[in-house]
């Protein structure tokens, strides 16, 4: 499959077979996305992987979302605001690079994942703080997003309508 191909096909998926993961396909999808561009190179983004059914249960008590409890595993995709300190002009900008730094992480990890034949879905975190104490995470680190992933149950959404390449391109201006 071409790259195109990939981007094209993938879907978001909220429902998992009861199958374990591969440790070395996990390995993987988080090697794609340790992979991805990041400001001034300085790979802000960091990880942790859930597979213990009890964490799991508290992150739903957290977010409200069985998804979590279903998925096989869930990653916490963090930004390590750290990083950022060591060139001060990016240090005043590190909400805005982290999520630019975080989305482009996870879009590997998510292509990666699909080729894989695992599925992920975009999550969210309201409840910061709560996320924080559960994983006892440094100050420096900020909890950005929870993605489930595991093997897809039933068939794979058909993929959504699309604004047209003339609807959205423009050359030279407006």
């Amino acid at each position: 499959m071409d790259i195109l191909e990939i981007i094209k096909t993938r879907r978001t998926i909220r429902k998992f077979k009861n199958l374990k993961v591969e440790k070395e396909k996990i390995k993987k999808v988080i090697e794609a996305a340790r992979w991805a561009p990041s400001a001034a190179n300085l790979q802000p983004i960091e990880f942790i992987v859930v597979d213990k059914d009890d964490i799991k249960e508290k992150i739903v008590e957290i977010t409200g979302h069985k998804r979590y409890k279903y998925a096989p595993i869930v990653i916490l995709v963090c930004i390590n605001f750290g990083q950022y300190k060591k060139i001060t002009k990016y240090y005043q900008l590190r909400s805005q690079l982290g999520i630019i730094d975080a989305s482009l992480a996870i879009q590997n990890l998510m292509l990666t994942a699909h080729t894989e034949e695992l599925g992920t879905a975009w999550g969210d975190i309201f409840k910061k703080e709560e996320i924080r104490q559960l994983f006892n995470l440094p100050k420096n680190i900020e909890p950005f997003i929870l993605i489930p992933l595991g093997y897809p149950e039933g068939e794979l959404p058909q993929p959504p309508e699309r604004r047209s390449l003339d609807q959205l391109m423009h050359w030279n201006s407006w």
